[in-house]
């Protein structure tokens, strides 16, 4: 069963590799270090992740 919960510190580099594998080339350079994401953990592997970000403006 999937499990869907905040990222932990130390899988910051799992994410992140997971998204330049699921980029182009070319897109894949611009995915950044997740600060803010919620992953998708199956069986302890993470299998998906959402990055998000928010925006303030005064």
């Amino acid at each position: 069963m999937v499990e869907i919960r905040a990222i932990k510190q130390n899988e910051a580099q799992r994410v992140r590799k997971l998204g330049k594998k699921t980029f182009e080339w070319f897109e894949s350079l611009f995915v950044p270090e997740p600060k803010l994401c919620y992953v998708a953990v199956e069986d302890n592997k993470i299998v998906g992740a959402v990055l998000y970000k928010y925006l303030v403006v005064y």
